[in-house]
């Protein structure tokens, strides 16, 4: 069991840091953080993958879980993970406050962003 915002890692103990699907559930100064020790305990880079917030998106989860999913968990959590998911313009201010010149951000299907942050 570990501690996002704690991490109890060497620097360079990993070659890559991944964070996928995670990012969405803390706030802007705890991400910022998160980022801080992953790129610390990382010799490269940091490869992110986390959801894209959109009306579209928002609209297609509920309508797949009422259809596809029994589960009151599911069908709350889908939802309410991609109104916590990132707009463009959120994702670059915070891979900029942060001061990671050397990052790729790009959108993939299914409404997700990847970001490679180089060291």
């Amino acid at each position: 069991m570990g501690d996002a915002l704690n991490l109890s890692f060497k620097e360079s103990s990993f070659d890559i840091v991944h964070a996928s699907l995670f990012l969405h559930h803390f706030g802007d100064d705890d991400i910022k953080s998160i980022l801080k020790s992953c790129m610390d305990i990382s010799k490269y880079g940091i490869i992110i993958n986390d959801l894209q917030r959109s009306v579209l998106a928002f609209i297609g989860i509920k309508l797949l879980t009422f259809l596809f999913s029994q589960s009151k968990m599911v069908k709350n959590d889908a939802p309410l993970s991609v109104k916590r998911g990132f707009l463009k313009s959120e994702m670059i201010e915070i891979l900029s406050s942060v001061k990671y010149s050397s990052f790729i951000l790009k959108w993939l299907w299914a409404f997700r962003w990847l970001v490679v942050i180089k060291k």
